[in-house]
């Protein structure tokens, strides 16, 4: 459905992108959200970078490429049938919306 979130319009099937550069600038939670201040206590923004970044990733990365190196090995004669096509990219994700294979 259309909704209204903070003033703006936004329409169904609308594409909406997240700001993490944005994060903490709430003026309801931060009395000053535009100055730089290293002592706030933000919430926790998972999937960020640094301290916050997620903490699962390095294992699903090993154990996604484990899975490919197995399964090619597995069966050499895998091959694609078509080009995988990658989803819209948002913000910093990006994925596969096909990987269709077969066997020759």
């Amino acid at each position: 459905d259309d909704r209204v979130l903070g003033g703006l319009e936004v329409h169904r099937d609308q594409m909406v992108h997240l700001m993490v550069g944005a994060a903490h600038h709430d003026a309801e939670r931060h009395p000053d959200p535009e100055r730089f201040d290293p002592l706030r206590k933000p919430a926790h923004l998972a999937f960020s970078s640094g301290i916050h970044y997620c903490l699962g990733a390095p294992l699903a990365r090993l154990e996604a490429e484990t899975l490919l190196r197995r399964l090619v090995t597995r069966l050499p004669r895998l091959t694609l049938v078509r080009r995988p096509t990658m989803a819209p990219r948002r913000v910093v994700f990006r994925r596969l919306m096909n990987l269709d294979v077969a066997l020759a």
